[in-house]
């Protein structure tokens, strides 16, 4: 599927953040819709009433972490793929989001620089895990 194609929802409970991922995307010219969710609930209410190829996950949200967002989002919906999109450099939480089921996680300090790739390789069916070369 074209990058410019995919059904996206960002997820997280900065509105700053949000704006900002779909500034990046939309200036990538990534995704043809892009939605957003403030927390897990309204992200798995979102996919109740909509299909979405993508789900760009935060971690830590208020209420249910992006952890257990993305096992319950992959659980009722597996066709749908999440990319971890954190601040989070350690080891303990992108393992966490990869038993989880994410295909890929990226920084958001690297978001402008890594968006592209890791979507990229997401629709070619590898996976993107991008922090592990911090440290």
């Amino acid at each position: 599927m074209k990058l410019n194609k995919l059904r996206i929802l960002v997820v997280d409970d900065q509105e700053m953040i949000r704006t900002a991922i779909k500034l990046v995307m939309e200036s990538k010219n990534i995704g043809g819709v892009i939605d957003e969710a403030n927390s897990g609930q309204s992200a798995i209410s979102s996919l109740e009433r909509n299909p979405y190829d993508l789900v760009l996950m935060d971690i830590s949200l208020r209420g249910m972490s992006g952890i257990e967002t993305t096992r319950i989002i992959l659980n009722r919906w597996p066709s749908t793929k999440v990319l971890g999109v954190s601040m989070h450099t350690n080891e303990d939480h992108i393992t966490e989001m990869a038993e989880a089921g994410a295909v890929g996680y990226i920084l958001k300090d690297n978001l402008v620089k890594d968006i592209e790739k890791a979507l990229g390789a997401i629709t070619t069916g590898e996976n993107f895990f991008r922090p592990l070369e911090f440290n």
